[in-house]
């Protein structure tokens, strides 16, 4: 079986070491480089925290559940970083909301918890917390750096004689029978034949299927994240922060990678802040050491812009086509965390001929 994977990013390269391991000849094809789309700008933050409805919750639980596994088939050299997440509140009303969040998340069987300040300190001793009015821990959940991962995934399926990566090469479009199936793709490369095309160029995938009346609209949604120079550990236990959340100015994420580097997340998924390069690398910074002071200092030496692969009512796009019959496609937010659960099933259903019953409501279907 011949299967063409478009888009290097995260999901494109798991979806392609899964089908690859599995005997399938795979061919992924990249515009650019691996990894230079949306995946290089990911907070990359593993979690099922306040994703809604129940079935989308559930859906990125099961795929958290499954990244250790990833982890070690990958060698272990994926830049996993355990030890949970922490944020806190400074507002009355700010605590109200997270006890909520908290609570509802809880009688999902979610492990997240509500902490004081004595442990908030017990846990992160340098991280300056005031004013506080309630905290949370969420321990389970999990960092990694999704270029590490692209990076495996390609150099363990190119062990194999039946993957081949293909880079600076544009798919401009299908070649079509009965006007359902693709018999080929049209690339800036030329023709190339298959039996599955599966679509992993996440926020361009709108684009690029139009022409043929399947339809995924998507949401704009920037994002964009400082990387400092290396530092020395910024944290003693958790892998993530998350600033205040009832705050009225900049709302940071902050996480810290293998080699040192400082990764500085600026906005919210849902209220993205469009002009978060507008800050200088002072201000980052700077705003940066409200929360930890020993980043007083540090230079920013690099910034980073994508687009998010946002469909318009926030949930994954996962399954085929109901347009063209041998065309998988996959839009998704939160890509990261659901790279291992995505991978494995669209390599069951390709592979095996199967539908797994838990994606109906993810279907490309719903928007027809």
């Amino acid at each position: 079986m011949n299967v063409i994977v478009i888009g290097a990013g995260i999901l494109g390269s798991v979806i392609s070491y899964y089908l690859s391991i599995r005997g399938a000849n795979v061919t992924l094809i990249e515009k650019n480089e691996p990894g230079d789309g949306a995946s290089q700008v990911s907070f990359a933050w593993i979690n099922s925290r306040d994703k809604h409805p129940s079935e989308y919750h559930e859906l990125n639980r099961k795929s958290v559940d499954m990244w250790s596994g990833l982890n070690n088939r990958l060698g272990n050299k994926i830049g996993l970083k355990t030890g949970g997440e922490i944020r806190w509140t400074i507002t009355d009303s700010g605590a109200v909301n997270l006890n909520k969040s908290v609570h509802l998340l809880q009688s999902t069987g979610y492990p997240v918890f509500l902490i004081d300040k004595s442990e908030l300190q017990s846990l992160e001793p340098n991280l300056i917390s005031e004013p506080l009015t309630a905290a949370s821990y969420s321990p389970n959940e999990m960092t990694v750096e999704p270029v590490r991962v692209i990076q495996e995934c390609i150099n363990l399926a190119g062990k194999s004689s039946n993957f081949e990566l293909i880079t600076g090469t544009e798919v401009k479009g299908f070649v079509l029978e009965k006007n359902s199936h693709i018999k080929s793709l049209i690339t800036s490369s030329g023709e190339m034949e298959c039996d599955y095309i599966i679509s992993a160029v996440g926020a361009d995938t709108t684009d690029l299927l139009s022409d043929y009346e399947v339809n995924i609209p998507r949401l704009y949604s920037p994002g964009a994240t400082f990387f400092t120079e290396p530092v020395d550990n910024i944290f003693t236990t958790v892998s993530a922060m998350h600033s205040p959340r009832d705050r009225k100015d900049v709302l940071m994420n902050i996480r810290q990678l293998l080699d040192g580097t400082v990764q500085i997340h600026m906005g919210t998924d849902k209220f993205p802040s469009t002009s978060d390069l507008k800050y200088s690398d002072e201000n980052v910074v700077e705003l940066a050491t409200q929360y930890i002071p020993s980043l007083r200092g540090t230079k920013i030496v690099e910034k980073k812009q994508a687009l998010r692969p946002m469909p318009i009512d926030g949930q994954s796009v996962i399954g085929f086509s109901e347009k063209l019959d041998n065309l998988y496609i996959i839009m998704t937010h939160s890509g990261v965390t659901l790279a291992p659960l995505i991978g494995e099933i669209a390599s069951i259903e390709i592979l095996e001929g199967a539908r797994v019953d838990f994606l109906s409501n993810f279907r490309p279907g719903r928007f027809i």
